[in-house]
């Protein structure tokens, strides 16, 4: 659904401007975002009918939040896992005939070397590439124009923004790719 302010002095006694309207999944009260402010401000709202393809994105971000969060609590998990359950066991007296042998099973067959590693990290740097220095372009140029598509083709900043969302592209294809074959090297290792 669209919503826009109910009363304009609303929007005008907040310190930003409500500029143009966003899509909330629904309720009584919400938080407006202005396009050309970082504040949130809780303004009145109500409910239009809206455009159903910008509507359709909240459920789709909302997915992603919840994949980043169970990625990160897996990981999480598996740290405190091996650190709580894993190598205590694995190291307690009698267990096992040495520590070595408890050790080989809490690192498994570490090759920092191997071809995986290499492209996992390839993977993270080209991660850290695109988002501390691409992405900060790219939202400082929105900053500076406003909305990109409503900047002229030909416009300096509006063809820069173009050339970064281009690398940006490249980048993320590049991680996909070396995902993919990381994976399956992953997979020829465990044969």
């Amino acid at each position: 659904m669209l919503v826009r302010p109910v009363d304009n002095s609303l929007a005008s006694n907040a310190r930003c401007a409500a500029s143009e309207p966003f899509v909330i999944p629904s309720g009584a009260r919400v938080l407006h975002l202005a396009a050309n402010c970082r504040s949130l401000a809780p303004l009145g709202m109500t409910f239009i009918r809206g455009d159903a393809t910008r509507a359709s994105i909240i459920p789709l971000m909302s997915f992603l939040r919840f994949l980043m969060l169970l990625s990160l609590v897996v990981w999480l998990g598996g740290l405190i896992f091996l650190a709580f359950v894993e190598a205590p066991t694995a190291f307690s007296p009698g267990l096992l005939p040495t520590r070595h042998m408890a050790g080989s099973i809490t690192t498994g067959n570490a090759r920092p070397r191997a071809a995986r590693h290499l492209l996992i990290a390839l993977m993270l740097l080209l991660t850290v590439l695109s988002q501390y220095a691409i992405s900060p372009s790219m939202h400082a140029l929105r900053a500076e124009v406003g909305v990109i598509d409503n900047v002229p083709l030909d416009n300096p900043l509006h063809r820069e923004f173009d050339r970064l969302h281009v690398w940006s592209e490249k980048f993320e294809e590049a991680v996909l790719l070396l995902g993919l074959v990381a994976l399956y090297a992953t997979a020829q290792s465990l044969r």
